[in-house]
């Protein structure tokens, strides 16, 4: 028996709920899977879990009950009983797609700005929780060519996140309550300066330095506690938390100051070969969890046909 890596969605994204099957955002790993989940039939008519826009896709279908073809099922040696005609569901045409158009421009979900994503609401442990998602993108470049084979490039990125969801804390009765409106936010703003050089006609060299801040907190806020936890793990253990507590241990201030350099050979028509090292260092202010440093590098040979 041929057995496969377990292969687990990431739970931020597809959230665990007894009742239902959801997924908060695009996930473009896991669109094979996402459209077999969400796969809708009711005996009449079946239509598998495809994107309202048509792209991206995995494999789309439609199918109506009674519409299929027909083949001979061959034996190499028949007995009683056995069927002598096989049948195949037809993919139908696909009538469920609808276009969205911005200033002419068609809505393509891989690489639209969503500033402002709500999902639909849930229901777990007889409580109602909402979730409301508002993302801000900005960038801005600047290059200079001093001369034939030679520029210089200054980027600034800006990235903001601000989620508003509401919470539940606890694992049942009287230790499980809700908090409303508990409010996420991420801010991260990069720097990046690089310069290229044309050293020979096949031969292209870049070097970058790179700058990245990331702050994120979220502000719990339950009037319920503080209350004890982990009761269930004997011996008990007798500490408290508190809203606090939480939004202490989810500040981050992390700061990334990188190093990358990359050459590109390109040996002939069809062959070229690409040399890249980087080195990364990391420093959180508020802990030494995140603090270290990372070197990677890699070569790579590639053959057009």
């Amino acid at each position: 028996m041929i057995r496969h890596e377990t292969l687990n969605p990431p739970i931020h994204i597809y959230p665990i709920n007894e009742w239902k099957i959801i997924e908060t955002e695009f996930y473009p790993r896991f669109l094979s899977q996402a459209e077999t989940l969400f796969a809708i039939g009711n005996g009449y008519l079946g239509m598998r879990g495809n994107h309202d826009e048509g792209i991206p896709l995995s494999q789309t279908g439609t199918f109506i009950n009674g519409f299929h073809e027909t083949w001979p099922i061959a034996y190499s040696e028949g007995a009683f009983g056995f069927a002598k005609t096989g049948q195949t569901m037809l993919n139908v045409t696909d009538t469920k797609i609808f276009k969205l158009y911005v200033d002419d421009e068609p809505f393509f979900l891989p690489t639209a700005n969503l500033l402002r994503q709500e999902n639909d609401n849930y229901e777990q442990h007889e409580s109602q929780r909402d979730r409301t998602k508002k993302q801000q993108n900005l960038s801005l470049s600047s290059w200079l060519n001093l001369r034939e084979g030679l520029s210089f490039d200054l980027n600034y990125g800006y990235f903001h996140t601000d989620i508003e969801q509401d919470l539940l804390f606890g694992v049942s009765a009287p230790y499980l309550f809700k908090d409303d409106s508990v409010d996420y936010q991420q801010t991260v703003h990069s720097i990046t300066l690089g310069m290229t050089l044309q050293a020979l006609e096949n031969l292209t060299c870049r070097l970058e330095g790179y700058y990245i801040r990331s702050n994120a907190d979220y502000s719990a806020d339950f009037n319920e506690g503080p209350f004890p936890y982990n009761i269930y793990s004997p011996p008990a253990y007798n500490g408290i938390a508190t809203s606090t507590d939480l939004k202490g241990i989810s500040e981050l201030d992390l700061r990334q100051n990188g190093l990358r350099g990359r050459a590109n050979w390109q040996i002939d028509d069809n062959w070229s070969c690409e040399v890249e090292a980087s080195y990364d260092k990391y420093n959180e202010r508020n802990s030494n969890a995140y603090d270290g440093s990372v070197q990677t590098c890699m070569v790579s040979l590639s053959r057009n046909w």
